[in-house]
């Protein structure tokens, strides 16, 4: 197996780079009862990419200190920042503080550290246990997080704050005086009474409700609803204050999007509690969405009858999409009257997302009574959540689940409690209630998850698992061998409830970041998981995500697979970035690159024997190495721009076969390897259009062969321009010794303006002259060339 190319950032802080190709697997249905309850398809599993970005001993952007523990590691959406909590010497677990990673820099940041002092006084102690800190990071790569101050009394001495790096921004602290009638802020923890943080947004923004202590109204405007960042708090509803229809009375849930807009859950009425639903505009400005029928006039009509009560946690997307449930006024009672519906920020009649006593994607059992109690709404038109069935075939153990409904009305089961794991050591447990997990735009749901009933109990029953309703896979699990050693413990961000943009482990490219501990040593680390995307199969266009693993449109951190697990025809328009593309393997493979598109190999292009590259005209094309053959087609006006490396065999003899122009920039090195003098044993490229030469060549004898006299070797046959020169390699220079024979070059071999190879009595066509003629005519044509 050919290693895989590395980016410069796996190598920044002397990480331990951890690649580990896992076995391939064929995923089997699964059942309980002899009925299937998985909804995952049989699939050869992908290999994936295990990067350790820090490890014990890591070095810290702390006076020269070192790592030795990380926990709560937060994924910003794009994939750009990962936020940590971070232990290190000279103390180790005593000294702590927060960290940002860039992953494509490979640049650490300090955002802030044990005993730093704060803008308004006292300093950063970091009490919270790891099990009460929350932290958040956006696309721009600002660190949110809630902590305790040190010097500040008791009833002062939490908040939440962020930063990037330099200054920290207080968002709101314990003690101040709150907004809209007087009161204090309470305790910002996450205990059940604390004041929940909710994550921070790309605008550095966050929302929240709370009960204010000691206001002079008492009960009558205690409970409140605040926006804060990057500005102070303000009060965006009062208890006891003017509604856009009636007056407040509480608040629920409250989520904002990245936007600056968000979605309110509450009452006009303390004896109707739940039954409204406002949005507040990015501007600030609030409106009403939703309202039961019997709570102020105008009711609200849906498909399924009078909307009686609403439930639940409301989410929004950046898009202005709502979700919420609830009851309506049709149906029998407890059976079918419950639903999740859809509607917009600009509000409308909402629309049935799922109803009760519909049909599992299985057919295993109907879902029951509607409750959102762990809801997620992406930006590409799709909601999960963990539901519950009745009638299933294993009444209480497979009556669970999490579940993506998508706006066109498609339901997919995600996993399903009674689900074996992979291994077949174990099942899921239950997924009806609150349990958390993280859900990206591109529809995946991963999460940290327990297993019921493995062998080894405690020892192996906890694994991160990942899956978009096709592919399943485990990433990682308690008890499984890492080298000689075996996985302790595992830390995953499962994310807050509702708004897990900026606070779970998951990213829209499906990577997962998470913490590693290891039996029998200090070796603590946090890992970076990769899928590797292999196209499904049949025709299609490149950036469609249905036909590729996970469901995931590649990317530039993605390692791409077309033809080892199908019979592939893909076509790709418009400008396109991926880490290393493999065409070919144990199936026929094509790529067409489409009139005037842009293809972008950061490392490795590796066309196989039964792998076709087809280049259309004005394609533009960089890559940092290309190797192997079979057939790379192109026209006169397209090529490939080479920066790192040009073997045509790979790890054995090819000829190669391009019928477009290559570009060997100054930092690209080329590689050809000699077995025999017959053309069919050396490396070779034929059927240029045009070559530019600017980098680096070597040339290998393998196979035991040696060099004679009068040997040539046409290694690069040019129908076009050729230009330049490797290298310190002149028209005749001599580009190794090989036992008792030198190797040579010519850029004037073949018809004239081919790439030769020879040995000392070997004159290259199409001349006749001697040997020492045809050095002094070529030195001087190169000449008059620069």
């Amino acid at each position: 197996m050919k290693n895989p190319i590395l980016s410069p950032r796996e190598t920044i802080f002397d990480r331990t780079l951890m690649i580990r190709r896992t076995r391939a697997f064929l995923l089997i249905w699964l059942s309980v009862a002899s009925t299937s309850i998985c909804q995952v398809k049989a699939q050869l599993a992908p290999n994936s990419r295990y990067q350790s970005i820090f490890s014990v001993g890591s070095a810290a952007p702390v006076g020269g200190q070192t790592f030795t523990s990380f926990s709560n590691v937060v994924f910003s959406q794009n994939g750009s920042f990962i936020g940590f909590e971070g232990f290190h010497t000279p103390f180790g677990l005593v000294d702590n503080g927060i960290f940002r990673y860039s992953t494509s820099s490979g640049a650490v940041n300090k955002i802030i550290s044990k005993n730093d002092v704060l803008t308004n006084g006292g300093t950063f102690n970091m009490l919270f246990a790891s099990s009460s800190r929350q932290l958040s990071v956006n696309g721009s790569g600002t660190v949110a997080f809630n902590g305790t101050i040190g010097g500040a009394a008791a009833a002062a001495d939490t908040g939440w704050f962020y930063g990037s790096g330099g200054t920290i921004t207080e968002m709101v602290r314990e003690g101040n005086t709150a907004p809209g009638g007087g009161g204090t802020f309470g305790n910002f923890g996450t205990g059940i009474l604390d004041i929940q943080f909710k994550g921070i947004n790309d605008l550095n923004g966050s929302v929240f409700q709370t009960r204010v202590i000691g206001n002079p109204g008492g009960f009558l405007d205690d409970w409140r609803l605040f926006r804060v960042g990057p500005n102070p708090p303000v009060a965006i509803g009062v208890e006891g204050a003017a509604a856009p229809s009636g007056n407040y009375a509480t608040f629920g849930v409250v989520e904002m999007n990245d936007v600056g807009g968000a979605v309110i859950f509450g009452s006009n009425a303390v004896t109707n509690v739940g039954n409204k639903y406002w949005y507040m505009s990015p501007s600030g400005t609030m409106s009403e969405l939703v309202h039961i029928t019997n709570a102020g006039p105008g009711g609200t009509g849906t498909a399924v009858g009078t909307l009686r009560a609403t439930s639940g946690f409301p989410v929004i997307n950046n898009q202005g999409d709502v979700v919420i449930s609830g009851w309506t006024g049709v149906g029998g009672t407890g059976v079918e009257d419950t639903y999740i519906f859809r509607t917009s920020s600009a509000g409308g009649t909402p629309v049935v997302l799922l109803a009760e006593n519909t049909a599992a994607p299985d057919g295993n059992g109907v879902f029951a009574n509607i409750v959102l109690n762990s809801p997620h709404l992406n930006d590409a038109g799709q909601f999960a959540s963990g539901l519950t069935l009745r009638s299933t075939t294993g009444v209480s153990t497979d009556d669970t689940g999490i579940f993506r409904v998508g706006f066109d009305g498609s339901v997919v089961q995600m996993f399903r409690e009674g689900q074996a794991a992979l291994s077949g050591n174990g099942t899921f447990g239950s997924y009806g209630g609150s349990e958390p997990f993280a859900f990206n735009n591109s529809g995946n749901v991963a999460m940290m998850t327990n297993y019921l009933g493995t062998s080894g109990g405690a020892a192996d029953n906890t694994a991160i698992v990942i899956s978009d309703g096709i592919d399943y896979f485990e990433i990682a699990r308690e008890g499984k061998l890492v080298g000689s050693q075996t996985i302790a413990s595992l830390g995953f961000s499962n994310g807050v409830l509702g708004n897990d943009r900026s606070t779970s482990g998951l990213n829209d490219n499906g990577q997962v970041a998470y913490t590693q501990n290891l039996t029998g040593t200090s070796n603590r680390t946090i890992e970076l998981w990769t899928p590797d995307l292999h196209h499904r199969g049949g025709t299609s266009s490149f950036d469609d995500p249905t036909k590729w693993t996970l469901s995931l449109k590649p990317a530039e951190v993605h390692d791409v697979f077309i033809g080892t697990n199908n019979k592939s025809e893909v076509s790709l328009a418009g400008v396109q970035t991926v880490r290393n593309l493999t065409i070919g393997g144990n199936y026929n493979a094509t790529l067409q690159v489409e009139n005037g598109a842009q293809l972008n190999v950061l490392g490795l292009l590796d066309v196989k024997k039964n792998g076709t590259l087809i280049l259309g005209p004005a394609v533009t094309m960089g890559i940092g190495s290309l190797q192997d053959t079979s057939s790379v087609k192109g026209l006169e006006n397209s090529g490939i721009k080479v920066r790192e490396k040009l073997a045509p065999g790979g790890d054995d003899i090819d000829q190669m076969k391009f019928a477009g122009a290559i570009s060997l920039e100054r930092t690209a090195s080329t590689m050809i390897q000699l077995s025999g003098s017959e053309f069919s044993q050396y490396d070779s490229i034929s059927g240029l259009s045009r070559l530019a030469i600017d980098g680096s060549l070597s040339v290998e004898l393998i196979d035991g062969y040696a060099l004679a006299d009068n040997l040539q070797f046409q290694v690069f046959d040019v129908a076009g321009i050729s230009t330049g020169i490797f290298v310190g390699l002149n028209e005749g220079a001599i580009v190794g010794s090989f036992g008792n024979h030198n190797l040579y070059i010519s850029y004037r071999g073949g018809d004239g303006n081919d790439v030769s190879l020879f040995t000392t009595t070997a004159i290259p066509e199409p001349t006749t002259v001697t040997l020492l003629s045809l050095f002094t005519i070529a030195i001087f044509y190169r000449r008059r060339k620069s």
